[in-house]
């Protein structure tokens, strides 16, 4: 079986929903054969008659399209080889973005406006201003009319799987995976301090502000935490929190991500999230990842993370309240044998469910699936 994928960024969505597993499959199991490449060097190799890069689009069975909403793009691969089983890949709720998300400026429906109890109000979606609803409306009917198109839609749980069953005739589950070879925990350095971790985009504002209330607290309970940050640092909310206690970096490629994780050293990693629609059909990738490393982590007590959560595993926070996240914070920092402990559960649980080498065998059979489809 001939599978083509597009990367469209080179970027982590991509490299886990297709790269990844898809390159794995073909190295695993020889029937199958892979090709990946860009949406604008497919397109430049056709109009150049690139017969060796275009050939792999069209003898393709299968043509895996990663978060496409629009019918254009779609016809043009039908098009192009028509007998093709097209799958198209989402790994979120795209329906249900949060507005605290700048994703709400493409994905959002309906205005919002914040009131405070003084009365004020602040306008954080407005129509017209700095949101087209109507557009957003369309692109969204878009993404639902193409998932009826496509011969399957993949997913990352089970619960976004529901979210869009309405929409397609076949819709299957693949857990986001890591490679075991390429996430290896470093010994840790000879050090006094505590290394207290959390990865995350601007996406995440409205979780990461579970913890305002908190790490100043934890902090100043214990003076030899360090809070390491990478992705993005919500500078207004740790104003109580010196700066020399706070380490931050900033995103890095996806090729070099895991050695960077793996260097920062980290004792523990904190994990909130907050239990709404959305975040519910997210994935547990950053609990997948730091497991890997062999780094514990205290974690909100929610989906995605409770369907893997055990005493043994983690610590996890059931209610996310202020008070449950100091004493599971306090409880990690003052046990260095519980970390490795939990660290090693966690390591366990992630190579027995989401290592890739074990679980790249579902892509195949749910690509092999599609010979059976009218």
């Amino acid at each position: 079986m001939k599978i083509f994928y597009f990367d469209r960024t080179g970027g982590a969505c991509d490299y886990y929903r297709a790269t990844l597993p898809i390159t794995t499959l073909a190295r695993i199991d020889k029937s199958f054969e892979v090709m990946g490449m860009t949406k604008a060097d497919l397109l430049n190799a056709i109009e150049n008659d690139n017969q060796n890069k275009a050939m792999c689009l069209l003898d393709a069975d299968v043509i895996v399209l990663p978060r496409l909403s629009d019918t254009k793009f779609f016809d043009q691969m039908k098009e192009l080889n028509p007998r093709a089983k097209i799958v198209l890949e989402y790994d979120d709720n795209l329906f249900s973005v949060s507005p605290f998300s700048p994703h709400y400026e493409d994905h959002g429906t309906e205005e919002v406006i914040m009131e405070f109890a003084d009365g004020k109000k602040l306008e954080v979606w407005i129509d017209g201003k700095n949101i087209n609803i109507a557009k957003n409306k369309t692109a969204l009917d878009g993404i639902k009319r193409v998932m009826g198109m496509a011969d399957m839609v993949t997913v990352t749980t089970d619960i976004l799987a529901e979210v869009y069953k309405p929409y397609s005739k076949i819709v299957k589950a693949l857990p986001n995976c890591i490679d075991g070879k390429l996430w290896n925990r470093l010994p840790l350095m000879q050090r006094n301090d505590i290394r207290m971790g959390w990865f995350g985009g601007h996406s995440h504002y409205e979780d990461w502000t579970l913890l305002t209330p908190v790490l100043s607290d934890v902090m100043r309970k214990y003076p030899n935490i360090k809070l390491v940050i990478m992705g993005s640092k919500f500078a207004g909310t740790m104003k109580d929190i010196p700066e020399d206690r706070i380490e931050f970096h900033q995103w890095i490629t996806t090729d070099a991500y895991p050695y960077k994780s793996a260097i920062l050293d980290l004792d523990f990693a904190i994990i909130p999230l907050r239990d709404n629609k959305f975040n519910r059909c997210k994935s547990n990738i950053k609990w997948v990842e730091m497991g890997a490393l062999k780094v514990p982590s205290v974690t909100s007590l929610v989906s995605p993370y409770k369907e893997h959560a055990t005493e043994e595993n983690g610590v996890w926070i059931e209610g996310n309240s202020a008070e449950s996240w100091k004493v599971g914070i306090s409880l990690i920092t003052e046990n260095a044998i519980l970390r490795r402990s939990l660290g090693e559960n966690a390591y366990n649980t992630v190579m027995s469910k989401f290592e890739i080498n074990g679980q790249a065998h579902l892509w195949g059979d749910a690509y092999k699936g599609l010979s059976n489809v009218n």
